[in-house]
């Protein structure tokens, strides 16, 4: 695929990764990518204000981010706390 393009960020909060329509609209954007033959590696998605704690929704957000991954997006995390039993390597960023 070409890259002519600048890189961008897209913040995305975790509640959207936990939205039942999150892999249908990332999809979506992502075919629209394939289309115009942009790689889906200049986009990367912030991860914004959220603070890991509670097992199941930590789990299904971090299968999100892995499914963004991939997809062959960037990924980043922006202003993520941590509670005592959550590692870094959990996230796999």
């Amino acid at each position: 695929m070409k890259n002519d393009f600048e890189k961008y960020s897209l913040n995305i909060q975790p509640i959207n990764l936990l939205h039942p329509e999150f892999h249908k609209v990332i999809i979506y954007f992502y075919n629209e990518l394939k289309k115009y033959n942009i790689d889906p590696s200049i986009f990367i998605f912030e991860i914004t204000e959220y603070t890991f704690g509670n097992q199941e929704s930590s789990k299904k957000i971090i299968q999100g981010t892995e499914y963004l991954k991939r997809l062959g997006f960037k990924l980043a995390i922006d202003d993520i706390f941590f509670s005592e039993d959550t590692t870094v390597e959990e996230i796999n960023m």
